[in-house]
């Protein structure tokens, strides 16, 4: 890797990173979000650990910029997070298109979705990002020290930062034991956030999904076991997930990078190499070499991951985070290559392609401000879908909108939403456990309704509501 070059006028960070900053704030998620961005935001309110594998770095991190800004941390986390992403990809790539060029990536909808949404996956392509500008640090032994370290800070986020783990060792190791004990030994260290679980449970955190107290409940946290036996479909093989997947890569590729893409293409041949891209302009260093390799890989393991591991999340905006920040890449290589005018214009055109801007990442917090403010004193809202359940945690736990409505869910029995009920409502009895209904060999619809019966009949102070 050649080293660091030292970026004048315009083209410098010290402009371009507050610019990166503000367009990641505007575009990001505003309101309550959907999906799991409600549990994220009540764990950052209340403290504690989110949903097996814990993320606990994700927690901590939060945690933090909540106490700094109440209200604006959360998009100010993933704010960031996207813009130093998208700065450490520019480093490679001097030019004022190239700048461009990633506003419109932030502004792409599949981007939005990916890194600016409230989940892991936006730390998840910081840390894939910066994997692949470790090349800078001269110095052999910490180069290895904090890809490793690195890579252990990637899967606190995610069980996909192995992703990181492979560029590193791909691009940055060798075949000396050393370098293998010291990336190793940085993995480890990285890793050691886990220890926040079990330290969480023993301090008595508010948000705590099962206590880790025992080595065997920590390892079924981390390993997500209880997911595997909620959603039978995880580790299941079809050809439908493949499916999606590569629809999924479409819909990342079109409309927004469309058009640097085919630049790339088209500075591979010569008649349009002439006309339009520079001359003498060789491959840029990220697809060259060992580079090359690790994008190739990632994009590979993105798709076994759909295919083997989660097929149940294909076609969603949980997958084809890796593949994202290759095509990014490419994107910018593309730019790299085109003249002045060429380059403009493909800027542009990449800019009128997204036009008209969709309406940004969705926010329920009318329909969940709706929800809540119809239901009257002392009622236990039951709820089967999980977006309205983790948005109504948003809402009451975190922003302190009715928090006297007691939140049931119909899908999930963990003691944690047992715990959130009891912090709030104390006097709400949910005393009538899994195993007095008959245990969790039942269907879960027979036992999620035996259980709700049980609370009716046990708290008849109660109105009880449905979302069904």
């Amino acid at each position: 890797m050649r080293p660091p070059r030292t970026a004048r006028g315009p083209d410098s960070w010290l402009i371009w990173l507050p610019i990166l900053l503000a367009a990641a704030f505007i575009v990001g998620q505003s309101g309550i979000p959907v999906e799991d961005g409600g549990e994220i935001e009540t764990v950052a309110a209340l403290g504690g650990v989110n949903h097996p594998p814990g993320m606990p770095l994700l927690s901590l991190l939060s945690r933090f910029f909540w106490i700094l800004a109440p209200g604006l941390g959360i998009r100010i986390l993933f704010g960031a997070t996207a813009a130093v992403a998208m700065l450490l990809l520019l480093r490679e790539y001097a030019g004022l298109h190239s700048r461009f060029l990633a506003l419109v990536v932030l502004m792409m909808p599949a981007f939005q979705e990916r890194v600016l949404a409230w989940d892991a996956y936006g730390p998840l392509f910081l840390a894939l990002a910066a994997s692949l500008m470790l090349g800078r640090i001269s110095c052999r032994r910490r180069r290895w020290l904090l890809g490793g370290y690195l890579s252990g800070l990637a899967l606190a986020f995610h069980l996909q930062g192995l992703l990181v783990l492979l560029a590193v060792l791909v691009m940055h190791s060798s075949r000396e034991w050393r370098s293998i004990l010291i990336t190793l030994g940085g993995l480890f260290l990285g890793l050691s956030t886990y220890v926040l679980l079990p330290v969480s449970s023993a301090a008595g955190a508010v948000v705590d999904w099962g206590s880790t107290g025992s080595a065997a409940r920590f390892i079924r946290q981390v390993s997500a076991a209880g997911y595997r036996e909620v959603y039978t479909a995880i580790g299941s093989f079809s050809l439908e997930p493949v499916r999606l997947h590569l629809l999924t890569v479409w819909r990342l590729i079109w409309p927004g990078l469309l058009v640097p893409l085919l630049a790339l293409v088209a500075s591979r041949i010569p008649a349009l190499r002439e006309r339009l891209c520079r001359r003498r302009e060789g491959v840029g260093e990220l697809l060259s070499g060992r580079a090359a390799l690790a994008l190739s890989g990632m994009i590979a393991l993105d798709l076994v991951f759909v295919a083997l591991v989660n097929p149940m999340a294909a076609g969603t905006s949980q997958t084809g985070t890796a593949t994202l920040l290759v095509l990014v890449v490419l994107a910018l290589e593309g730019i790299r290559r085109l003249h002045g005018l060429a380059g403009s214009v493909a800027v542009l055109a990449s800019l009128l392609l997204l036009l008209p801007p969709r309406s940004g990442l969705p926010d329920q917090r009318e329909t969940i401000e709706s929800v809540l403010s119809g239901c009257p004193p002392r009622t236990a809202l039951v709820l089967s879908d999980n977006d309205l359940l983790y948005g109504c945690w948003s809402a009451c736990y975190a922003r302190d909108f009715r928090p006297d409505v007691v939140l049931l869910s119909t899908g999930n029995f963990s003691g944690w939403f047992e715990d959130l009920v009891n912090h709030f409502q104390p006097d709400f009895d949910l005393s009538t456990s899994v195993m007095d209904v008959g245990g969790r060999d039942l269907p879960r619809e027979v036992l999620a309704g035996r259980l709700i019966e049980a609370a009716m009949d046990s708290n008849p102070r109660y109105t009880f509501l449905s979302d069904r």
